[in-house]
């Protein structure tokens, strides 16, 4: 369910007679108030969040934002069926053309989102990627957070910087150049040691 003046994009497999087009169709538009009344997705809601934690939902939304406020998330969640790998229904490829982006990786792939499956492990790792088209100011924040990871660190370790940061205590700011940086040198973990 997409609510009302949200978008979304699509990338799908090539097409072929296994595999065919994707159609949208009036008939698939749900009429439902809850749809229509939150327009934007706040993060605010505790009944949600309650549902996300017993429907085995535990997501973290990573935000990385420049001194102008030009913003880019990613998601990181843990969901039954879910693997450690590239999963067609769980994990979301990254798509080019932000100023500055936030990503995670699996072996090379880019990732928007990526599902983990349950039962959670504080011990897990996430490699962090991140593109800036100028050379700047950064900040990595935890925007929003669900499931069990109300109660749960989130640390980011930096091995340019030698630091480690705990991102429930407020974002993590740094200077960057401007370029790609996928070179395994930013983690985000659950356990305040490497």
């Amino acid at each position: 369910n997409i609510a009302a003046g949200q978008s979304f994009f699509v990338r799908s497999k090539p097409v072929t007679s296994n595999n065919p087009k994707i159609t949208f169709k009036n008939n698939m538009r749900v009429r439902d108030i809850n749809q229509t009344v939150e327009f934007f997705a706040t993060g605010n809601n505790n009944e949600a969040a309650d549902n996300y934690a017993t429907s085995g939902k535990h997501r973290i939304w990573v935000g990385i934002s420049t001194p102008e406020n030009v913003r880019n998330e990613a998601l990181i969640g843990y969901i039954n069926n879910a693997t450690d790998g590239i999963d067609d229904l769980f994990d979301g490829k990254r798509f080019s053309g932000n100023i500055v982006a936030i990503y995670t990786l699996v072996n090379e792939t880019e990732l928007t989102i990526e599902g983990r499956g349950l039962p959670f492990n504080e011990q897990d790792k996430f490699t962090v990627g991140y593109f800036s088209s100028a050379s700047t100011n950064l900040k990595i924040s935890i925007d929003q957070f669900d499931g069990i990871f109300s109660n749960q660190n989130i640390y980011l370790i930096d091995k340019v910087h030698n630091t480690e940061h705990n991102l429930k205590n407020g974002a993590y700011q740094f200077q960057s150049e401007a370029g790609t940086y996928n070179d395994h040198k930013t983690v985000l973990t659950f356990i305040n040691s490497e």
